[in-house]
This record gives C-alpha cells, sequence and structure tokens, in this order.
C-alpha cells in the first residue's frame, strides 16, 4: 500500500490525529488518505489549501479517502 501511482502522488496520509482535536472531531482517522477536496487532487498541503479556499462559498466541502484500504468520502458542512 503506497501514497504513490507510478511516482505520482495520489493522496496525503495522515500520520497521528488528537482523540479531540479538529480532524478527529471532522470523522478523520489516523492513516487516512486524503486524495482530492471539492474534486481537486490532494497532491500537497498546499493543493489542499488552494482547494479549499476556492471553496470557500460553497456550504459543505467534499473529501475523498482512503480507510483501510477502502475508498470513501466525508461531506462537511460549512456553517
Amino acid at each position: 500500500y503506497s501514497p504513490f501511482d507510478s511516482n505520482r502522488l495520489i493522496g496525503l496520509q495522515l500520520a497521528r490525529l488528537r482523540s479531540n482535536g479538529l480532524l478527529a472531531r471532522l470523522g478523520f482517522r489516523a492513516k487516512d488518505r486524503i486524495e482530492s477536496v471539492n474534486g481537486y487532487p490532494a497532491t500537497s498541503h498546499e493543493a489542499v489549501q488552494s482547494a479549499l479556499s476556492r471553496s470557500k462559498s460553497s456550504s459543505q466541502i467534499r473529501v475523498q479517502l482512503t480507510r483501510n484500504k477502502k475508498p470513501m468520502v466525508l461531506e462537511l458542512a460549512i456553517r
């Protein structure tokens, strides 16, 4: 299991999370691999920040990730 596909980064893996931290409260878990945010590839921290900036007017953020080698989607409401 590798975050690389043909030497191309295909996601950012979360190493550790605080059990009461923001990411854990949003539904993320340690070892989740974030692959995209609102359809934008998560190839770097900067790419994720850029995707979030582009989504400022949106009422939700859609995060595609892999957890335990299974794809899943987290839909986060923005208030």
